[in-house]
């Protein structure tokens, strides 16, 4: 997959090129033996081609294309264009005077046999679409990633750079962005490019630590207590929630796209981070896209990554005065000052962290598979959120899987596989949603087809080939997906999937932050 970020008059903000075969071939013709290390004339043609293309397409009156080989979607300013052939697929979503455009290919070995699928209007894959090649990504998901990338750059610069923009379209907002931006665009794609972490985007939730329930209400009443002013406190071990409160008020709850951000951030500027405490902007997007919170960070234990993050609507020294104290009294709390007679830190809260690394977390999850002759899942779980408003509550959706290597899953594909899940859920969407679910908010449709919660009666797709099975369950407030070898069959699938989302959900307590996840007022 290759991602290219443009401005309407076509100057250059973003691109990054992956190993594959036509990709590498570009990156060669853009790379310079200069200070750089790119050559900005040969990106600039890039871009300026993109540019070109989009104008066109735009131009092109869909109704017209008897192949599908063109697709256009128009709302406003937010455009989706799609230009399908044998040997690739480009997606690009304009909006405004900002362009992200992505492009994936298909294998040699596939273009003569397969053709692209086609998608139904939103994007999303229908139930009779042949998948047998799963080569590729969906549309659904491509338009997901370039959503991403839209929101990392609000994240830094707030949509005030779509205004730059529309008034200066030759504006250079690199200069904006810096280097730690494209950082932080970088970890979406690779998290993106079937990682172990793409299970967030594909079910639009967070990593949490399993914890006892006594040692996560204790953490939990310590912050509650002890912090005031923020309308947001998160408390990390790496990029997994230990504890997570914000506001019962529905409209203040955020949404999983802007808890993304921040771990995002946090696990590529934790070296930074990890020195000293920060008080920083940050745009959440899907919160307010026009505006910043503040964010106070520290490290609470650098050696193992626990930091804390509280957010407020302040920008001022009296508010950062009071997070520092609170901060310290934290620390107290959890005894993180505590030395033993072994010169050990005597911190309950710290070794119960770290008794849940992502080590045992994988080795834990991978004790389930066993019981239930799984070779991988990924559960989704919506938990209620309590709401001080009467048009109902909000949820915190959490998630379960773990790495995916030799060790776990032998001759299976990580690729394969999380495409696989990809279009399990897809289809297990586009069977529950229609098309007001989607509407709300045209900048970031396919977020929210990702997010939307599981209602209603069980519902089961699944897929075969040669040498696995590969099952979706979609009930009330759970999604499971799973990976069997080719000799279990269907029946016997669908059972070893409902035993292990009884047990999963027998064990939430546990493995979930199921309760205490709001300020009491």
């Amino acid at each position: 997959m290759e991602f290219v970020v443009l401005s309407e008059a076509g100057k250059p903000i973003f691109e990054s090129f992956s190993g594959n075969a036509c990709s590498r071939n570009i990156r060669r013709g853009l790379e310079h033996a200069g200070p750089g290390g790119k050559d900005e004339s040969a990106i600039s043609s890039l871009c300026a081609l993109i540019q070109a293309t989009m104008v066109n397409v735009q131009g092109y009156i869909y109704e017209n294309s008897t192949d599908g080989a063109v697709a256009c979607e128009d709302n406003n300013d937010n455009s989706t264009v799609v230009l399908r052939s044998d040997q690739s697929i480009i997606y690009a979503v304009i909006h405004g005077p900002l362009i992200f455009a992505a492009v994936q290919y298909i294998d040699v070995e596939h273009r003569s046999t397969n053709r692209c699928p086609k998608e139904d209007e939103s994007g999303m894959v229908s139930p009779d679409t042949s998948l047998t090649s799963h080569c590729w990504h969906t549309e659904s998901y491509m338009k997901l990633i370039l959503e991403y990338l839209y929101a990392q750059i609000l994240f830094t610069l707030t949509d005030q750079v779509k205004t730059i923009l529309e008034q200066n379209a030759n504006f250079d907002v690199r200069g904006m962005l810096g280097p730690d931006t494209e950082t932080l665009m970088h970890g979406i794609i690779n998290q993106a490019r079937d990682s172990d972490e793409c299970a967030n985007l594909l079910t639009s939730s967070v990593q949490v630590v399993a914890l006892e329930p006594s040692v996560r209400e204790y953490i939990y009443c310590t912050l509650r207590e002890n912090v005031h002013g923020a309308l947001y406190a998160l408390l990390l071990s790496e990029n997994r929630i230990v504890c997570f409160i914000q506001p019962k008020q529905y409209d203040l709850q955020l949404k999983s796209c802007d808890i993304h951000l921040i771990l995002n951030f946090v696990k590529h500027q934790s070296a930074a981070l990890s020195k000293t405490e920060s008080w920083l902007p940050m745009c959440l997007p899907r919160f307010n896209a026009s505006g910043s919170l503040f964010v106070y960070s520290n490290f609470l234990h650098p050696e193992s990554k626990m930091s804390l993050l509280l957010l407020s609507a302040q920008n001022d020294t009296c508010q950062f005065n009071s997070f520092h104290n609170s901060f310290g009294i934290i620390r107290e709390r959890f005894r993180l000052n505590d030395i033993d007679n072994e010169g050990c830190l005597s911190s309950q809260v710290l070794n119960d962290v770290n008794r849940s690394s992502k080590e045992a977390h994988d080795s834990l999850m991978r004790g389930y598979c066993l019981i239930e002759n799984v070779n991988h899942f990924m559960f989704r779980r919506d938990i209620s959120i309590p709401s001080s408003c009467s048009n109902g509550s909000g949820n915190f959706t959490q998630n379960l899987s773990f790495s995916l290597d030799d060790g776990t899953s032998g001759k299976l594909s990580r690729q394969r596989v999380w495409i696989m899940y990809e279009n399990l859920a897809l289809r297990l969407r586009y069977v529950q949603c229609n098309n007001s679910c989607l509407k709300g908010n045209e900048y970031f449709s396919a977020q929210i087809l990702f997010e939307s919660i599981p209602v209603g009666d069980d519902l089961v797709s699944y897929i075969e080939d040669n040498a696995n099975l590969y099952m979706g369950i979609r009930g009330n407030g759970y999604e499971l997906y799973a990976t069997f070898t080719g000799n279990v069959s269907i029946i016997e699938g669908e059972k070893h999937c409902q035993r292990l989302v009884e047990r999963l959900i027998a064990d939430e307590d546990t493995l979930y932050i199921t309760k205490n996840c709001t300020w009491n007022s």
